[in-house]
């Protein structure tokens, strides 16, 4: 059988130290690659979107201005024929309904009990008597 050595105090000690070096670069190298992350999104924050919301909101504003009313006539503006209503599609879907089928919507409809004629009330004590 081979006899297996064990290593000495000393070579675990620099195992151990060479390994928490490497962990410790590790972490170093993503604190920085986090850091460059979070500053290139500020500068694209900053510089990109912040602006690009500021010309949407000021172009929704001039362009829902023109829907204010006129200055003295009480009127709102008259908008071009392209905001008009929209334009009807071009199928046209049509219901129909017969003369009963329209008679027998817009009657209302007895309940079960007033079609048998008996009351709630006596339906209600002959259930309790049983």
């Amino acid at each position: 059988m081979a006899e297996f050595e064990l290593p000495s105090t000393e070579t675990l000690r620099r195992n151990a130290l060479t390994r928490s070096q490497q962990r410790n670069a590790q972490v170093a190298r993503r604190r920085i690659a986090g850091r460059w992350v979070l500053w290139t999104l500020g500068l694209l924050l900053r510089w990109v979107v912040l602006p690009a919301l500021l010309v949407a909101s000021l172009l929704w504003a001039f362009r829902h201005d023109n829907a204010s009313p006129e200055p003295g006539t009480g009127q709102p503006a008259a908008r071009p024929a392209s905001d008009a209503a929209p334009r009807p599609s071009k199928r046209v879907l049509q219901l129909r309904l017969d003369e009963d089928e329209i008679v027998q919507r817009r009657s209302p409809r007895a309940a079960p009990q007033a079609q048998s004629g008996a009351s709630p009330i006596a339906d209600d004590r002959s259930s309790r008597e049983r």
